[in-house]
Formats: structure tokens, sequence, C-alpha cells
């Protein structure tokens, strides 16, 4: 069973199929929305591919929780999905 979340953390946008991998939960904060968190536009997995939960909540600067589940991919899939991750890139200057 999986008891946390491992970062790197892969997300597939669901609405263009472009997997995108993320070194923190700040970094997800600040590249999601909560109503596309909310209508389930994303899957997500954990750096040993547990599929992971999205959760929105009542903070405001914490509004973004993860929640690993039983459910894991095979180590090829998960292959494939680190092969087609992207790192997220952020500017601070954007912050």
């Amino acid at each position: 069973m999986a008891e946390e979340v491992r970062f790197p953390v892969y997300v597939l946008a669901k609405d263009c199929g472009e997997f995108t991998l993320f070194h923190s939960l700040e970094d997800m904060r600040g590249y999601m929305e909560a109503i596309d968190v909310e209508n389930n536009e994303y899957d997500v997995w954990d750096a040993e591919g547990f599929m992971l939960r999205l959760i929105v909540t009542d903070s405001k600067k914490d509004w973004l929780s993860l929640r690993a589940t039983d459910a894991q991919v095979s180590e090829t899939r998960l292959n494939e999905i680190t092969a087609q991750a992207t790192p997220y890139k952020h500017s601070r200057a954007n912050r």
C-alpha cells in the first residue's frame, strides 16, 4: 500500500495529453487551478507509480494537497510516463 507521496510527481493534463514533472507541491499549486482539479482534468502519479488523488482544500495558500492511492501502474507504464514528462519550469519573476 502507498503510504506517502514520493516526488517527483507526474501530471497528465487530459485536455492536451501532455505530461509534466513536478519536484514540489508548491510548484503544482503555481501551475494548476482549483477549478481544473475539481473538474478532474488531471491524472497524477508519484515517483513509484502510485496514482495520486488531488484534493482542493479551504486554505487559500495551501489549497492543493495530494493523497496516494493503492493503485500502481506497471514499471513499463511508469517508464513511458517519465520519458514523456517535461519538467515544470517557473520564473520567480512571475510570482
